[in-house]
This record gives C-alpha cells, structure tokens and sequence, in this order.
C-alpha cells in the first residue's frame, strides 16, 4: 500500500467531504469522491453497487479506472495488488486533457474516502495492520439525527441501523487502544479549531508516511489547487464557516438513549487537541 496516504470514515454527512478536501490540498495527495474497495471482501467488489460503477466511471470525481476494472480488482488477493492496480490505471478513463485525470496524475499518494467504512472498521483495521492512517470524523448523535431525519428524511429505521452499527464501531476502537492508526475526530471541534487539527492530520500522515513532506493543508489550498487545474468542485465552499448548533432530543425515547450512548463513546475515543 505504498501509494495509500490514508483512508476517511465515518456515518454519512458528517464530514467527510470535507476533510478529504483538506488533505487534497497537500500537492502530493489526492483521490476519489468514494472507493468502498474495502467495504466489502475482494471476491464480492464486483457485485457492491454503486462502487463498482464509480470506480470506473469517467464521471469527474471519481478514479475512472476504465470498464472491467472492478471485475479485476474482485479477482485480485490482497490489497497490496489492489491499490497498485488503482494507482496506476487511475484517470485512464479520462480523455487526456481533463483537469480531473490530471488531477489524479499530479498526486504521489492517493487517499482512500469512503463513509461507510466505519461500519467495517474490524475488516479494515486488519487489512491494513496499523500501516496507514484511519480518519474517522463524526457529528454528535442529535446533530446526525437532525441531517438524516429531519434534513433529508431518512427514515426512523434506516437512523436506528447506521447509529447503532456506528456505536459498534466505537466499541472496537475503545476495546483496541493497541490499534495506533484510528483517530476518530469531532466534526464540532474540528470546524471551531481546524488549524490546529490541519497541523494534526499532516503530521499524521507523515509519521505514517515520512515520505510526504510536511505542508500547510486548508479548505483555501485545495481551492487555489483546483484553480490551478482549471478544475470546478462540485462541492463549492470557498471556507470553513461555522456555527455550532444545539439540536434537541429525538422525540423517541429509544433513539435517545442509542444517540446518548453514541455521544458517550465518541466523547471516549476522538482525539483531543
């Protein structure tokens, strides 16, 4: 995995975006709206709608690896294969001259985005053996609660399912203090200090991969790089304007407990700076 800088987790809509941004913005790094190789095993990729149509798609976020690419990768037996496949077939799709393909180009190191990886952190933790950095950011439970119901009405059920396999999920990093790689971070304490977490994150990223140069990384960078490559985001904050919101309770009373619960761990395992 010696192309891999780092991979992002976490539930949906709570950040990630975001700080994939944040980490593009390193001249050396890039990647992908979402991977999800390994949100399943290898032999199943071929079948795990929609990543193996993004992971050929052309689409202008994603790594346009070419059609058959997912079949290739699905027969492949360790991932060490697989991210040298995805290093060097990336933006082979693209015609020569798009911004994106030469986005893809410029980079040394990918990095791995997929939201849904935190409901898979056991499978990954052993894939990748406390040899590459594991983001994880989150929003508070009644603050996640609001975006998936209230926002974007999800329903009670679909919440109940991600809150709980997400509790899970801070269960194994609470219960695995050994794994060194997992850094769960805030989404609020993020976006009211994102500098000094910026320092935090590419420091990271360096004592995992000390070839990766220590560089200033912001929300302005990753901006001015995009104008560089004449490329358009399709998600277009221009800054990391923020305003913490109290959200009230769920009106359930078992979602209250389930975000309380949530709450708890997440304050037990997210990094403090």
């Amino acid at each position: 995995m010696n192309s891999l800088a780092c991979i992002i987790a976490g539930l949906e809509h709570s950040g990630t975006t975001i700080l994939s941004k944040i980490i593009a913005s390193h001249p050396s790094i890039f990647g992908a709206f979402e991977t999800g190789v390994m949100a399943t095993d290898l032999p199943h990729f071929k079948d795990s709608n929609p990543f193996n149509r993004w992971i050929e798609s052309p689409d202008g976020i994603s790594l346009g690896l070419g059609r058959g690419a997912s079949n290739i990768i699905s027969s492949m037996n360790n991932y060490e294969k697989v991210y040298s496949f995805i290093f060097r077939n990336r933006g082979i799709a693209y015609p020569n001259n798009h911004p994106f393909k030469r986005l893809l180009l410029s980079a040394d190191y990918l990095y791995d985005k997929c939201p849904i990886y935190i409901y898979n952190l056991p499978y990954i933790c052993s894939v990748v053996n406390n040899r590459i950095p594991i983001f994880i950011i989150l929003k508070k439970g009644r603050s996640t609660y609001h975006s998936y119901i209230i926002k974007r009405g999800i329903s009670i059920d679909a919440f109940r399912d991600k809150i709980s396999r997400a509790i899970e999920s801070l269960r194994f990093i609470k219960n695995n203090p050994t794994s060194r790689n997992m850094f769960v971070i805030d989404y609020d304490d993020y976006m009211q200090n994102n500098e000094k977490y910026n320092i935090f994150i590419m420091n990271t990223i360096n004592y995992f991969k000390p070839t990766i140069p220590i560089l200033p990384i912001s929300i302005e960078r990753f901006h001015y790089k995009m104008h560089r490559y004449q490329y358009t985001s399709v998600m277009n904050e221009r800054s990391l304007d923020y305003v913490k919101k109290d959200y009230p309770d769920p009106p359930e009373k078992e979602l209250i407990d389930l975000v309380n619960t949530f709450d708890g761990l997440l304050q037990q395992v997210k990094i403090k700076i």
